[in-house]
């Protein structure tokens, strides 16, 4: 019989293992090679601890599936979710997403949504029969760090006090969309030592930029510049060209050599600045949203919805 049960730090290594099993099937079906690689200890751990009652396994003898799940305030997200080839189909994916959701709805959330791969027709039509509609694409852009950037200055927040900071981010976050809050995911980029969180404008911070410094997948350790989220005040969205600069001088400091950055397709002006910059699109993902706010982003909100 199957049990659906909240996810443990224990279960890592068995998480771990299916995620690769997961998207390896999916790079099979669309003829790609599959990489053996897979996510470390430190990862899950960290993913886990954003919102423990939101992260689910399914288990009968062995591991069968799991899911992740967060919320920024009072907009949530699945994140990774992953079930075995020959448990697909038997609605075990579908208990998963279900619990997520009932952890996410108990946190009053006005939106909840997902992203997933547009050319897996498997994925899409499933979240479509949980009643997921496809709104937008989320555009991962990625550019080669340019050394000779001119710096722009900004404030790191693991230097800053920390409760004046992280209430600058609750402050920022809400004014750009109403409900929207980044405190968990800075706080936990904080403790578990996987990125850093840029202020620009700093007393008065007018954007941030949370980024991921440490790799995801085990045994690498080429260091990495990945956004995960760019918030810009509503009176500051001409400034976004300042801050893609001011991530560049960033990964210039820490010296890496790439950078990436998601942007979604409701942001047509900063997707078009962004390709001036010399960033190309690398991949695209399918946005479905079950619920939807009444409110609409005021300022920039720039974000993926993956972990």
């Amino acid at each position: 019989m199957v049990k659906i049960q909240n996810m443990k730090s224990s279960d890592w290594k068995e998480v771990s293992r299916l995620n690769t099993l997961a998207f390896n099937t999916y790079n099979q079906n669309i003829g790609s090679e599959p990489s053996v690689s897979y996510r470390s200890r430190a990862n899950i751990e960290a993913c886990l601890a954003m919102f423990p009652d939101g992260c689910f396994v399914a288990k009968e003898n062995h591991l069968l599936g799991y899911i992740f799940s967060r919320y920024w305030g009072k907009h949530g997200w699945i994140g990774t979710f992953g079930v075995t080839p020959e448990s697909q189909g038997k609605g075990v994916g579908k208990q998963l997403i279900q619990c997520a959701i009932e952890s996410i709805n108990k946190h009053k959330c006005e939106s909840i949504g997902l992203e997933t791969m547009p050319d897996s027709s498997y994925n899409v039509g499933m979240y479509a029969k949980l009643g997921f509609c496809p709104v937008s694409s989320t555009l991962i852009l990625e550019k080669p760090t340019n050394f000779s950037v001119i710096p722009v200055s900004y404030e790191k927040l693991s230097l800053l006090p920390k409760e004046e900071a992280l209430s600058a981010v609750y402050q920022l976050s809400h004014i750009a969309w109403n409900g929207l809050d980044y405190t968990l995911e800075v706080k936990n980029a904080n403790e578990y030592k996987w990125g850093e969180t840029l202020l620009c404008g700093w007393p008065q911070p007018w954007a941030i930029a949370i980024i991921r410094t440490f790799p995801v997948i085990e045994g690498v350790f080429k260091p990495i510049c990945e956004v995960n989220a760019v918030v810009i005040h509503p009176n500051k969205s001409h400034l976004f060209p300042t801050v893609l600069q001011a991530i560049e001088t960033f990964a210039k400091t820490q010296n890496i050599s790439k950078i990436s950055l998601p942007i979604n397709s409701i942001y047509w002006a900063e997707l078009q600045e962004a390709l001036k910059y010399g960033f190309r699109v690398s991949r695209a993902m399918q946005r479905m949203i079950l619920k939807q706010s009444n409110s609409y982003p005021l300022g920039i909100d720039l974000s993926k919805w993956l972990m």
